[in-house]
């Protein structure tokens, strides 16, 4: 991993003016300054103000900023960001902050197919999206209109068609799968004995305990 001073050309640091405007540049990258907001690669998509932002030019022949700003939106590119922040109010990247920010650069044709490969993974889960969209478009109208069952029905079932049998069989694979993958204790959960009101407490409780040893690990992995 490299810091951001490594990579970057220019470092620029909003400012609260309303005259004021980052200067035109090509492969940059805008890093929030405070909050959890994303990094982005364009002005317009600044959710903040500018001086909440500080605009970082990356060198081309070093790094992409569209893969930059992945990583600092990633799981871990967040906690990099969050441990870097000083100040016990408002907790905030500083200037030498911003500079030894970490970053993950593998060779720019790693870069490129990472990039690839995510934009797949996005118009995917877009289509997901949508599939769960008119699922939910189904529900709702057949409790708003109960008594149009079979054109609620007939919907379902052109719904059904077009998954076709081998997404519900691929979905409960790897379902099977992520269980089987889960720590020993948690995988006699599967055999819990599921009542009216949902789980039983203590299938509830071992759960809980894993979700918060794994967090726990991971901000033990990150502090070394």
């Amino acid at each position: 991993m490299v810091s951001l001073a490594d990579l970057s050309l220019r470092l620029t640091l909003g400012r609260a003016s309303k005259t004021f405007a980052f200067p035109a540049a090509d492969n940059a990258v805008f890093v929030p300054l405070v909050g959890i907001s994303d990094a982005v690669t364009s002005r317009d998509d600044m959710t903040l103000k500018p001086q909440n932002y500080a605009q970082l030019v990356i060198d081309p022949d070093r790094s992409d900023a569209r893969f930059v700003a992945r990583f600092l939106n990633s799981e871990l590119g967040r906690t990099i960001r969050e441990t870097t922040k000083s100040g016990s109010v408002i907790p905030k990247l500083n200037t030498k902050g911003i500079r030894e920010l970490r970053v993950f650069v593998p060779p720019l044709s790693v870069q490129r197919r990472v990039l690839e490969l995510s934009a797949r993974i996005s118009a995917e889960e877009n289509t997901v999206l949508s599939l769960q969209g008119e699922l939910s478009d189904l529900n709702r109208d057949l409790w708003a209109a109960p008594t149009q069952l079979g054109y609620i029905d007939r919907r379902l079932k052109e719904f059904s068609k077009r998954m076709g049998a081998d997404a519900a069989s691929y979905a409960a694979a790897t379902r099977e799968e992520w269980f089987e993958s889960l720590p020993f204790r948690v995988q006699g959960v599967k055999s819990t004995r599921i009542t009216p009101n949902g789980f039983q407490n203590n299938a509830f409780r071992r759960l809980s305990d894993i979700a918060r040893t794994r967090c726990r690990s991971s901000s033990l992995m990150m502090a070394t």
